[in-house]
């Protein structure tokens, strides 16, 4: 093995693993958007897999930000 064959797969790596994070960004501002234009539209929310109290939408999509 030599020493290009080291850079070449580093560089690789970090290409793909700064395309990763870029697309990670815009799904994080993607769904904090939709958190904020369903924040009035209601849904059912869950509890140990039941129904539970209804809860807003853009809630549960601002709580999947959270996690």
């Amino acid at each position: 093995m030599t020493s290009n064959d080291v850079k070449d797969t580093a560089l690789s790596c970090s290409l793909f693993i700064c395309d990763l994070l870029e697309k990670v960004y815009w799904f994080i501002e993607g769904l904090g958007k939709r958190a904020i234009e369903f924040k009035e539209t209601p849904c059912i929310g869950r509890s140990h897999g039941i129904h539970a109290e209804p809860m807003s939408f853009g809630l549960k999509l601002a709580l999947g930000l959270v996690k």
